[in-house]
């Protein structure tokens, strides 16, 4: 949403778009595509798997299992197959298949990988049990895929959750896949307005998002594979906030993961995103000042609904100054009919929230999140559930760990190419033996 997960975002719509395209006989490419990617400096088993839709057309999905990217969508699939060429979401990925062998050039924000693919009779992904899982929030009908382990059941359950922005079901798909194998029944969703489900995430309150989650913990109680009383969530980024009003919304939580969100309040987190973009130009106090003015005001808007009006005018002065570029306010800038399901950022305590959690809760923060100010958000959550009287939770920080707990920054590549940081996963799966599948 603005220049620091800029990145990111454009990321996750190259992956979950849908496709349009133009194309010649493209059989040819049916099937799984398996080799390396590398970039000069590190290899990376990648796959490429080209099927046909319902409508019969050319749809890819890509995997990098190593990165945590499974069967990830992407847009735009053009294929010549009298030449041989190959163009994946305009000029993401193009390439030429010759002699049985796809060669290609992935380039991705100035990040360069090169491939080189042979079709395959099977996938290299392990096999999953996984059936589609419809749910319905009022008008709003939501996707799923519900990823089982194997044996009948009945399992304890996660449902993931989302951060800001757009989010498709791959976005959790190799977590979803991995913690499966601990012997937990896994629920990913589109969020609204994304993938195949309705509505719009962008005209929908944090309540909204809330109750989305809740409506999936009912229909998991629903099945008699699901033990409906340990059924957890796991939310990242925004899904920080979105947790614990669940659980203080449905009282149906039975445990709880939380990485790189909530504590802080969503406008203390975005006032200190905005002000960390500047640290990109070099900008004196007086920018600092100006910038918070402007921010406040934005705020205030969101808050209370009035002024928009001089909101705007102040945002066409500020666009004249060089600053302006880091900030992009005009971008996140609702209506006055919208106003009213953005107000939580600007309002919204989490701590009202996490102070009536009972559950066991794991945090996770990474250490070099640039995205959250430093001590912060886990003083906050530690504060809240001691107010809770909560005595089963853990606070982890990884100091390599980035906002996805990842190696590297907003600018040493994209998402599909950081690794994770050594011991995240391994903590997080110790954590949910010991406090779920150990208490059963």
């Amino acid at each position: 949403m603005k220049k620091t997960v800029l990145t990111f975002i454009v990321l996750l719509g190259l992956f979950g778009a849908e496709i349009t395209y133009s194309q010649t006989n493209q059989k040819a490419l049916v099937g799984f595509w398996n080799g390396e990617i590398t970039n000069g400096r590190k290899e990376r088993q990648v796959e490429l798997e080209f099927s046909l839709d319902k409508n019969g057309e050319l749809q890819c999905h890509w995997s990098i299992p190593e990165t945590g990217i499974i069967k990830s969508q992407l847009s735009g699939v053009l294929f010549n197959e009298a030449t041989g060429e190959l163009d994946l979401n305009k000029k993401f990925i193009t390439g030429r298949l010759s002699s049985g062998t796809l060669t290609a050039t992935l380039n991705a924000h100035g990040f360069v990988g090169n491939l080189e693919l042979k079709k395959s009779v099977n996938s290299v992904l392990e096999p999953v049990n996984q059936r589609e899982l419809m749910f319905k929030n009022g008008d709003v009908s939501l996707s799923g895929s519900l990823i089982l382990p194997e044996g009948s059941g009945p399992f304890p359950a996660i449902i993931f959750v989302h951060g800001s922005g757009p989010g498709v079901k791959a976005d959790w798909r190799y977590a979803a896949r991995r913690l499966s194998r601990l012997g937990f029944a896994c629920l990913i969703y589109d969020k609204r307005g994304s993938g195949d489900s309705q509505g719009n995430w962008v005209t929908s309150s944090l309540e909204d998002l809330a109750q989305d989650v809740s409506v999936a913990i009912s229909t998991l109680q629903t099945l008699p594979e699901i033990k409906a009383d340990e059924i957890g969530l796991w939310g990242h980024s925004q899904g920080g906030w979105v947790g614990p009003l669940t659980s203080s919304l449905s009282g149906k939580v039975a445990f709880q993961v939380m990485v790189s969100g909530g504590g802080t309040k969503p406008r203390d987190t975005e006032k200190f995103d905005y002000l960390q973009n500047l640290e990109y130009g070099d900008f004196d106090d007086q920018v600092r000042t100006d910038v918070l003015t402007l921010l406040n005001q934005y705020f205030d808007f969101l808050s209370t609904g009035k002024n928009r009006t001089e909101l705007v005018q102040t945002i066409e002065e500020a666009k004249k100054k060089p600053w302006y570029d880091y900030i992009n306010i005009h971008r996140v800038l609702v209506s006055e009919s919208n106003q009213k399901n953005w107000k939580w950022v600007a309002d919204y305590d989490p701590l009202d929230d996490i102070s009536k959690l009972k559950e066991p809760i794991l945090v996770i923060f990474g250490g070099e999140d640039i995205i959250q100010e430093e001590g912060m958000p886990i003083g906050r959550w530690l504060k809240g559930l001691k107010a809770a009287g909560n005595e089963n939770y853990e606070l982890a920080i990884f100091p390599k760990g980035n906002h996805g707990i990842r190696l590297g920054n907003h600018d040493s590549g994209p998402i599909f190419w950081q690794d994770f940081v050594e011991g995240y996963w391994e903590s997080a799966e110790s954590w949910l033996i010991k406090n779920v599948i150990a208490n059963e």
